[in-house]
């Protein structure tokens, strides 16, 4: 998400889409900036969290673009973002996940918490 092209066409992607929530993974950005979301998103994002890329590795953003949704919580950690959400038209409450898998094998045990949610 480096690239203003990548960057554009995901905007495209959620225009035709029209969608409100957006996950994103290997992002590759050590901090995401209020032009960054601009340039992503087809209206002003409104609330966002994100993990921060390890050099050109990893790297989540969670964000919603919508008055729909309202952020319950959120929870993050080095590779998962979770967002609990209440669909303001309904007060329906629901859960968002947005995980990125580790490379090393080390890392990899937190895959095997993740097989059992």
């Amino acid at each position: 998400m480096r690239e203003t092209v990548k960057r554009a066409g995901v905007k495209d992607f959620f225009l035709l889409n029209h969608a409100d929530i957006m996950c994103f993974q290997e992002t590759k950005l050590a901090s995401v900036s209020p032009i960054i979301l601009r340039s992503i998103a087809i209206s002003q994002v409104i609330s966002w969290i994100y993990v921060a890329a390890e050099g050109s590795a990893r790297g989540l953003l969670t964000g919603r673009q919508s008055q729909r949704w309202t952020w319950q919580s959120e929870m993050n950690d080095i590779h998962s973002l979770s967002v609990t959400l209440k669909d303001n038209k309904d007060s329906s409450l629901w859960a968002i996940s947005n995980v990125y898998g580790p490379h090393s094998a080390r890392e990899r045990l937190f895959m095997a918490g993740v097989k059992g949610f």
